[in-house]
């Protein structure tokens, strides 16, 4: 209860959010993975530390003693029961809906080179991408040049037809004009469909001038079910990215970078994309995960990966997926942190019992 508990408030902490969440180790362990859909990933965290104190339990009184039996039968019997709930949930009710093929776009460096947009959104388009995204702050822009480069962007979408979700750094040249770390986009038309301004900031953007966005992530309907989109840190917070999941989502699209752990490779940086395939089940959409400087990642809604573009084994600069495009209705997007709460109350009631 106690290890529940300090992980979910140390989740509400913007920069700390999902990171050093120990169910996060079981993410390529799908059955057992699932039932974050029901309890988020507290549930599944409680479930390894309660395995620790049982086996201490066991430990000091013996296994011969008719009480560790039962504690651990009783363990073993709820083990059981989420392990036969994921399973029967991958096999019974797996994605079946019409896919939309993804485009995801990790390896594009910068500034503000329209030429190369375009010849990477056609390229795209030609081998049949309907929504095509780009890696986080792929194109460096002076605040004065934003407006032209996007209208430019909204003609290539036009020109190709697809939806183009153009991740911008947005460079300010004064004290009332900000940088800005966001995210456009752009339909099949050329119509603007949103503007999305990051609002969970690592150290080195809040530290050099960079505004922070408000309001819930967008989520916007379109020919290929409800599209909504994060930037990088802003996915590693449930609380955060369980909005979309109760509006509705059925794709979620995340430009990343990950290039501040570059140094570490491929050790570790795919580790931060396992993270976020979490925020796929606790809330029933596929994820995207562009990500530049790290692995990049199509995840369906119960976690199954169904493309990766590794940044440091490939030299392909556009991994392509047909992702679903309808989402699942979970317990977790409707409730939210009940397990998190039931932990907390447990914790105050235990402790009070104790004293």
């Amino acid at each position: 209860l106690t290890w529940a508990t300090v992980e979910y408030v140390r989740s509400l902490i913007p920069v700390a959010g999902s990171w050093n969440v120990l169910a996060n180790t079981q993410y390529n362990n799908l059955p057992l993975v699932q039932i974050v859909s029901v309890t988020g990933l507290w549930g599944l965290s409680f479930l390894i530390a309660w395995l620790a104190s049982v086996a201490n339990y066991a430990w000091e009184r013996g296994l011969a003693e008719p009480r560790v039996k039962r504690v651990l039968g009783v363990y073993a019997g709820v083990l059981t029961l989420v392990l036969l709930f994921g399973g029967a949930r991958l096999a019974f009710f797996p994605p079946l809906s019409d896919t939309v093929r993804v485009a995801a776009v990790p390896k594009i460096d910068g500034e503000n080179d329209i030429d190369a947009l375009g010849e990477l959104v056609r390229e795209a388009a030609g081998a049949g991408a309907e929504i095509i995204a780009f890696h986080e702050a792929a194109f460096r822009i002076a605040a004065d040049e934003e407006a032209d480069f996007v209208a430019q962007a909204q003609e290539v979408a036009r020109q190709e037809s697809v939806y183009l979700l153009l991740p911008l750094d947005v460079v300010g040249d004064s004290p009332t004009q900000p940088h800005q770390n966001k995210a456009v986009l752009i339909g099949p038309s050329g119509d603007f469909v949103w503007e999305y301004v990051k609002p969970h900031l690592v150290s080195h953007e809040a530290s050099t001038g960079y505004a922070p966005g408000e309001g819930p992530l967008p989520v916007a309907g379109t020919a290929y079910g409800q599209i909504s989109t994060a930037i990088c840190l802003d996915a590693d917070s449930p609380s955060l990215m369980r909005g979309p999941g109760r509006d509705g989502a059925d794709v979620m699209l995340v430009p990343g970078a990950d290039g501040g752990i570059a140094a570490i490779g491929i050790y570790i940086s795919p580790l931060i994309t396992y993270m976020d395939d979490f925020r796929a089940v606790e809330n029933g959409y596929a994820l995207v995960r562009i990500a530049f400087h790290s692995l990049t990642v199509a995840v369906d809604h119960q976690g199954r990966h169904l493309a990766e573009h590794n940044h440091f084994t490939t030299d392909q600069e556009i991994m392509y997926a047909d992702v679903p495009t309808e989402g699942a209705w979970t317990i977790y997007s409707a409730l939210g942190d009940w397990f998190a709460w039931l932990c907390v109350a447990g914790l105050v009631v235990i402790g009070a019992w104790a004293v």
